[in-house]
């Protein structure tokens, strides 16, 4: 062994694994019955945001940019509109989620 260490320190013994197994089982029985709609609200709201991050914004620029041409022809000014409204976007959800802070009180 290098090191001058032996197998029989780096495991801990096969005692131990099931009291670790057990001490698992209590806890998940301990959960609450709501844990896994929890889980899968979260998981799918994440989901949600993340597809909104790549999409609605690109859309939401595209949208206003359409608003503010007059003609059906692309234009410098609309192109400029659709890049300002795609930074602005990314500034308030970085804005959001970085730096704004939680409104909900601390425990």
């Amino acid at each position: 062994m290098p090191y001058g260490g032996s197998v029989a320190t780096c495991r801990e013994s096969p005692s131990s694994d099931r009291i670790g197994a057990v001490q698992r089982s209590d806890e998940r029985q301990a959960r609450p019955p709501y844990a896994r709609v929890k889980r899968v609200a979260l998981a799918s709201a994440t989901i949600l945001v993340g597809v909104n991050l790549w999409t609605g914004c690109p859309l939401l620029a595209l949208w206003v940019g359409s608003k503010t041409v007059g003609g059906s022809g692309l234009s410098m000014g609309a192109v400029f509109v659709v890049v300002t409204v795609v930074a602005a976007v990314i500034a308030l959800e970085v804005w959001f989620f970085f730096f704004a802070g939680s409104l909900l009180p601390s425990a």
